[in-house]
């Protein structure tokens, strides 16, 4: 006969088989996504370093290299993704839903283990792996290293648990690596040593005195030395090296953000409101999972009572939160969870053109869970509705989230359903318009690619991007001088961008048409693409040979395009090389480079 205790570890069991199930049928459809091109050909599909899989190069490369972040341990998962499935996109979306669902049942045993109660416990582990504002983190190649540092996040509260039951050297050790291992994965982890003080709080409840079992003098002195500030001082102590961690893996993000070029100079006093609107935005979308989209642009002219409510708002809560969280500390820790994982994204160092992003909830939400659902628990416990009415409960949001997720998933398939859904969601999104534009384009459909560059600069007239892939398409229509206006307007937007440098340079050299050409201006714009490169790029540095050739200085246009040869060949580019190699007989036989209009190829 069963015993009580088997028959509930049997129900444990169950339930944790219950939730791994309703995740895996939330997102099974990803295993018949494609990539998408925003930043998935940067993190796999066109990067070689990745795909070559994990060697001795491609691992000093991925603790070397900078894109906006610093994070080698995601660098090398997708290089290992590489070695398992090729370029297969089955297998790196199946890779996401694995680190993703190992990351939700790893919450769930870790705060049962830390609160005894595993029905919000479970609560938790539903809403994490099942928000549909979290598939962006899942369904998204690129976001590896949210799911993967999430993994590392649920693993360093596991091993502070363990610690926090009897501290030791050994277990301290397993605390820092695992922090480590998941700053590697991504710098989002650096708000993790204050979150595990907030658990001191609760439900360690590690700052509470010693009992005093005596009144001695020397009992009493002791008390007055363990006093509140000391507590909190030794346990801010002990997290001192978590935090020089977190503060070295801040400072190379940094680094990597500047590196790239992604921090933007926007003023602080915008970027303090936006940072407002975000916190209550993302709490609307917690709540109101609707409208998602994969990118959401800055609205400009804000009106200030937007930002004065949203200041009110938050003032308001955090007020109630502190005064309710004496006797309810689950309120005052689900909401500091809250606010502070979210400010190393919320906008105050202002990385990238979006103005939030759904993405960077996958951590912050815990927090809100927390409220939520230990909130629940207690209501529950005292109603007088049976248990099996908070089962029932329970069941019918995991319904709701599974049937959402899937909703939200199907989006993600491949980059037009993606980009198109963006606009249906949003109002004035110049990016996504850019971003369906060059789906179409890829798919055949110039025409209809065309009127989407046109209105992503209609939105946004002074952006660069949507003016170069409108040249391009213009270019490729015929409508040659229309092309160049609109290449004019890139570098008067964006002064270098080696691309339309290049592409002016290269018309104003070797167009056919007399009143195309320029020699004069094409060796400017043709020095100035090649001094951004470095001088080291084999496609400038032919187009300012052919510059120098169209201005009679053959001396030059051999030795330029000899150099330009040489760095095609050391970058493999055999047709490049052997177009340069036709042309450099050009030049020595003291004769220009003339082509039919056709656009320079260009990634």
């Amino acid at each position: 006969m069963l015993t009580a205790k088997a028959i509930q570890k049997g129900r444990v069991v169950a339930a944790y088989a219950v939730l791994a199930g309703a995740v895996v049928l939330a997102y099974e459809p990803v295993r018949r996504h494609d990539f998408v091109s925003l930043d998935d050909n940067q993190y796999v599909t066109a990067n070689p370093q990745v795909q070559g899989g994990i060697t001795r190069p491609s691992v000093c490369w991925a603790f070397t290299s900078a894109d906006g972040n610093w994070h080698p341990l995601t660098w090398l998962s997708h290089m290992l993704d590489c070695d398992l499935y090729g370029l297969a996109p089955a297998g790196h979306h199946l890779s996401n839903l694995f680190w993703h669902l190992a990351g939700t049942l790893l919450l769930v045993g870790v705060f049962h283990r830390l609160t005894g109660a595993f029905g919000p416990s479970w609560f938790l582990g539903a809403v994490f792996g099942l928000h549909p504002v979290h598939v962006e983190s899942v369904a998204w190649v690129a976001e590896r290293k949210d799911v993967l540092s999430a993994f590392f996040w649920m693993l360093t509260l596991a091993a502070y648990a363990h610690y926090a039951q009897r501290p030791g050297v050994a277990r301290y050790l397993m605390v820092v690596t695992a922090l480590g291992l998941g700053l590697l994965a991504k710098p989002m982890l650096v708000t993790l040593p204050c979150v595990l003080l907030l658990l001191d709080w609760w439900p360690l409840k590690r700052l509470e005195p010693a009992p005093v079992q005596e009144k001695a003098p020397a009992a009493r002195r002791r008390a007055r030395r363990t006093s509140f500030p000391a507590r909190l001082a030794r346990l801010m102590l002990e997290k001192a090296p978590l935090l020089a961690l977190a503060l070295a893996s801040s400072a190379l993000t940094l680094w990597a953000q500047r590196s790239a070029g992604a921090v933007k100079n926007v003023p602080l006093g915008y970027r303090l409101g936006q940072a407002l609107i975000s916190y209550v935005a993302y709490l609307d979308k917690l709540f109101f999972p609707r409208r998602l989209a994969v990118y959401y642009p800055y609205r400009t002219g804000t009106p200030s009572w937007h930002v004065l409510a949203a200041w009110g708002f938050l003032a308001l809560i955090t007020a109630a939160v502190i005064l309710a969280g004496r006797r309810r500390r689950y309120l005052l820790v689900g909401w500091f969870w809250y606010l502070g994982t979210l400010v190393p994204v919320i906008g105050l160092v202002q990385a990238g053109t979006q103005a939030m992003a759904d993405r960077y909830t996958y951590l912050p939400a815990i927090g809100v869970s927390i409220m939520v659902g230990w909130g629940l628990w207690e209501v529950l416990h005292r109603s007088i509705w049976p248990r099996r009415a908070g089962v029932l409960m329970l069941g019918v949001l995991t319904a709701a989230l599974v049937v959402g997720t899937r909703l939200q998933v199907r989006h993600w398939r491949d980059s037009l359903s993606l980009y198109g859904h963006a606009l249906r969601v949003t109002r004035n999104n110049y990016f996504a318009h850019l971003l369906y534009g060059k789906a179409l384009d890829r798919a055949g459909r110039t025409a209809e690619a065309l009127e989407q560059f046109r209105q992503s600069v209609a939105v946004k007239p002074d952006y660069a991007d949507g003016w170069y892939n409108l040249g391009a398409g213009l270019w490729l229509s015929g409508a040659e001088a229309q092309a160049v206006a609109c290449w004019y307007k890139t570098i008067e937007y964006w002064p270098n961008s080696r691309l339309a440098l290049n592409n002016l340079a290269w018309i104003r050299a070797t167009h056919p048409q007399d009143q195309m050409r320029n020699a004069r201006e094409a060796l400017v714009l043709a020095e100035r693409a090649c001094a951004l490169a470095h001088y080291d790029d084999p496609e400038p540095l032919d187009t300012w040979a052919a510059a120098y050739a169209a201005s009679g200085r053959f001396d030059l246009a051999v030795t330029t395009a000899e150099k330009a040869l040489k760095q095609a060949r050391l970058a493999a580019n055999q047709e490049l090389a052997a177009q340069i190699a036709s042309r450099l007989q050009l030049y020595q036989q003291g004769r220009p480079y003339r082509e039919p209009p056709s656009p320079k190829p260009s990634p």
